[in-house]
């Protein structure tokens, strides 16, 4: 019975955090405008905490609606970027050198975030529910 507690617990945990940072996400981008950014630079960040790790980075710039160009950068642990590739970007309208690559399930972060992560909490939530039933 505890583990079926401890499945649920984390289960419910795992998707009510995802779930809030979707919406928070969704938000976000109904109200920060959007622009095509252009890939200018890659590299690979390694974490001086492990460098046994690494992110692949793509620096992209932008102009805003003022015709103002902006940079940023687009991490990803899957694939690097690739220079001269065009993607979208929402930046804030109040400050539009705060910026971020545009949800798009084209993306394996994407993927693993808004889709693999609520799965993994669905998942704990039906064992919880099944250990419960079973035990």
């Amino acid at each position: 019975m505890g583990l079926g507690i401890a499945l649920l617990c984390i289960g419910i945990l795992i998707f009510a955090v995802s779930g809030a940072f979707l919406t928070h996400s969704l938000r976000k981008q109904s109200r920060w405008k959007k622009a095509k950014a252009t890939i200018t630079k890659t590299f690979v960040r390694k974490p001086s905490s492990d460098p046994s790790t690494h992110m692949n980075v793509g620096v992209y710039t932008f102009a805003d609606d003022a015709g103002s160009t902006h940079s940023g950068e687009e991490t990803d642990g899957f694939r690097m970027p690739k220079r001269g590739s065009v993607l979208t970007v929402m930046y804030d309208p109040a400050s539009p050198s705060t910026s971020e690559p545009a949800l798009s399930l084209r993306r394996p972060s994407s993927w693993l975030t808004f889709v693999l992560i609520p799965v993994v909490g669905l998942a704990l939530i039906a064992g919880g529910i099944l250990v419960m039933l079973f035990s």
